[in-house]
């Protein structure tokens, strides 16, 4: 998708998070009205129901509030934990998401080392792209090993 700056120009995701990188305290960020995550969602094409939020940080939700908002979603992308017993020892209601009952629950730890550091975090700052290419595998159901830093839970 496209999308355009307050100042006319119109940028894509990859170009937005590369910005965002380079100009974290500007106020002109202010302009995208969301935050750089869910422009990566939309990008790839998923429904989200808070493009319209004009938050720049996460939104903090219970796990009701994700259930009502998430509870039907196809996939779920960014799960907390590293497997489905996990996220269902953390809260049974994880199990109540269409997604978790279809085994289609990833998190962002593929690339993570047992000390904590996590690529997604470092390489996707400079390589946004791979992050939009994972999310885009994902919602086509894509097999695992194209995945960058998206890890499917078992």
């Amino acid at each position: 998708g496209r999308y355009t700056r307050v100042n006319g120009e119109n940028t894509s995701y990859i170009e937005r998070r590369r910005d965002y990188q380079c100009r974290k305290k500007s106020k002109e960020l202010r302009s995208y009205g969301k935050n750089y995550l869910a422009y990566l969602f939309k990008d790839a094409g998923a429904a989200y129901p808070f493009y319209d939020n004009d938050r720049e940080t996460s939104i903090p939700l219970t796990v009701e509030d994700c259930l009502y908002y998430f509870g039907d979603a196809d996939v779920w992308v960014g799960a907390g934990g590293n497997s489905m017993a996990e996220l269902s020892q953390m809260d049974e209601k994880h199990t109540w998401f269409k997604a978790y009952q279809n085994g289609r629950v990833y998190n962002w730890r593929k690339q993570q080392l047992p000390g904590g550091a996590n690529n997604f975090w470092e390489r996707g700052v400079v390589h946004p792209e791979e992050m939009l290419e994972d999310v885009i595998h994902i919602l086509n159901n894509a097999p695992d090993s194209m995945l960058h830093f998206a890890n499917r839970l078992y």
